[in-house]
């Protein structure tokens, strides 16, 4: 009696081919520069939490405002550091503008 056995046939794992794909050098150079600007920004943006520590002397000097509106313009400021940072770097004419221009808004 003849016993046939049957295997499977088994093809050799074929390997994956690599492909070197050679990049462009000014691709390279564009992503090398995205990426130290993107680190740049990250150091130089810093807290955004943090809000100037003379913020409050500065807006109350400001004349011709009730006090509960200069109170709400701080808060408003505490709430948003970044806005209150460009606020301290106006002249005190635009300091009023912008209390002013709020006021209206809000009351």
């Amino acid at each position: 009696m003849l016993v046939s056995l049957v295997t499977p046939k088994h093809h050799p794992k074929k390997k994956a081919k690599i492909k070197h794909i050679v990049e462009d050098p000014l691709v390279i150079t564009l992503k090398d520069g995205f990426k130290l600007v993107a680190e740049a920004l990250v150091k130089s943006s810093g807290d955004d939490d943090d809000i100037p520590d003379d913020l409050w002397d500065v807006i109350s000097t400001l004349p011709d405002f009730e006090e509960e509106h200069l109170a709400h313009y701080y808060a408003h400021l505490l709430d948003n550091p970044k806005t209150a940072r460009a606020f301290m770097k106006l002249t005190k004419i635009n300091k009023s503008v912008w209390v002013s221009r709020y006021a209206k808004k809000n009351f």
